[in-house]
C-alpha cells in the first residue's frame, strides 16, 4: 500500500509538472489521460489552484508554490480580467479570447484564492486586485441582479437554464467566504455587508429526504453544490450540523458516494468525494466507517503510474476514466492531507 505522504506528493507534481498549469499561468480544467489534449483554461479552477498553492506553501514554505500562485494571478490579471475588474469565466484551447461572460461563482472562488493567498502570507502584492475584485462583486451582483452570469460587452445579466451550475443557489453561499476574508483583512465593513447580503439572499430549500435543493425545478440533490454549500457555511461559522448528519446517513446507505441522490444509475464523482471527506474531517468524523469509505474511494481514483501528464492525477469520475480533473485533484490534496496528519482544520480551505 502506498503511504498518504507519497500520495499527496504524486498529487502536488502533477499539479506543478504536468502541464495543467499553462505555460501563460493558466489552469486547464482537465486533461485527457490518453491523448494528454487539456480541456479550455479556466478562471474558477486558477481561484482554487492558488488556494491549494497557498495551503501547501503554508506548510512547506517552498518558493515553486508562490511561483505557481504568480504565474497564475498575472495570468488572471494580463489575460482574463474584463474592463469591469471581474474576470472573465473560460478561454478555449482553439481561442486567444475568452467567452464572453462574467460568472459571479468564478469570481467569488478568485476573491477566496486571493484572500487565502493573504491570510497564508504568501509574498505577492495581490491585496490591490483582491479589493478591486470584492468592489465589482458588490457594485455587479451583490444588489442589482439574482441572475450569476453577465454578458461581457454590457454587463447585463444573461437569463440562464435549470441546471444547478446556473442558478444563484445555495452553493453561492462559499462565495460570500472571500468577502468575508476580505473584510477581515482590510477592517472594510462593507464587504462583510455584502457577504451577508449574499447569505440572506439565498433561500434553503429542503427536500422531503433531508437533503438541500439545488436547482429549481429538479428535485433530485446534487452532491457537489451541496458539499459547497456545507463548506460555505463553515467558513463563515455558521451551523450546518444536519446537512452533515444527511450526508453521512447516505453514505452509509449507498456505501459509495453518488453523485446525487435519489441515486439511479452508479455515477461517483471526485470532487463530491474530496470535498465529502473533508466535511466529515471538519466536523470531526474521522474515526467513522463513512471517512476510511470516502477515502479509500477517493484513493481508487488517483493514476499512480505512467506519464508526467497522467502520473498523480485524479480521474473525475466512475464513468469518465481518461479526464483527469484539475479541481478533483487540488480537493483531493487537502482531504488527504487533514485525513493524514488529522488536521480539522485544513486552512486555508481549497
Amino acid at each position: 500500500m502506498i503511504p498518504l505522504q507519497d500520495r499527496l506528493k504524486l498529487a502536488e507534481e502533477w499539479l506543478l509538472n504536468s502541464g495543467i498549469q499553462a505555460p501563460c499561468g493558466g489552469i486547464h480544467a482537465w486533461v485527457d489521460a490518453t491523448t494528454s489534449e487539456p480541456s479550455f483554461l479556466y478562471s474558477e479552477a486558477i481561484g482554487y489552484f492558488i488556494s491549494t498553492m497557498s495551503f501547501l506553501y503554508r506548510q512547506e514554505q517552498k518558493d515553486e508554490f508562490v511561483r505557481a500562485i504568480k504565474d497564475a494571478f498575472d495570468f488572471l490579471q494580463n489575460e482574463a480580467l474584463g474592463d469591469q475588474n471581474l474576470y472573465r469565466c473560460r478561454r478555449e484551447i482553439s481561442s486567444s479570447k475568452f467567452a464572453e461572460t462574467y460568472c459571479l461563482f468564478d469570481n467569488g472562488i478568485i476573491l477566496l484564492g486571493l484572500t487565502n493567498a493573504l491570510n497564508s502570507a504568501v509574498p505577492l502584492d495581490i491585496m490591490s486586485a483582491a479589493r478591486d475584485l470584492g468592489d465589482a462583486m458588490i457594485n455587479r451582483f451583490a444588489v442589482d441582479t439574482e441572475e450569476p452570469i453577465l454578458r461581457l460587452k454590457d454587463g447585463k445579466p444573461i437569463i440562464t437554464g435549470n441546471k444547478w451550475s446556473l442558478q444563484r443557489k445555495p452553493h453561492y453561499i462559499k462565495v460570500a467566504a472571500g468577502l468575508k476574508q476580505l473584510s477581515y483583512l482590510t477592517r472594510d465593513k462593507s464587504y462583510d455587508a455584502a457577504a451577508n447580503i449574499f447569505i440572506d439572499n439565498i433561500v434553503l430549500h429542503f427536500l422531503d429526504h433531508g437533503g438541500l435543493q439545488t436547482a429549481d425545478g429538479d428535485e433530485k440533490t446534487y452532491l457537489h453544490p451541496f458539499c459547497y454549500a456545507i463548506e460555505g457555511l463553515h467558513l463563515l461559522s455558521r451551523p450546518c450540523d444536519s446537512l452533515v448528519t444527511w450526508l453521512r446517513k447516505c453514505i452509509k446507505t449507498e456505501q459509495y458516494l453518488p453523485a446525487q441522490f435519489p441515486s439511479g444509475e452508479f455515477v461517483e464523482n471526485t470532487d463530491s468525494l474530496a470535498q465529502s471527506l473533508r466535511i466529515l474531517l471538519f466536523s470531526g468524523h474521522k474515526e467513522t466507517k463513512e471517512s476510511q469509505l470516502l477515502l479509500e474511494r477517493l484513493l481508487s481514483y488517483q493514476v499512480l503510474d505512467g506519464t508526467r501528464q497522467s502520473r498523480g492525477g485524479f480521474r473525475y469520475s466512475s464513468n469518465k476514466p481518461n479526464h483527469l480533473n484539475s479541481w478533483s485533484t487540488m480537493f483531493a490534496i487537502q482531504a488527504i492531507s487533514g485525513y493524514e496528519s488529522n488536521n480539522r482544520e485544513m486552512m486555508p480551505f481549497v
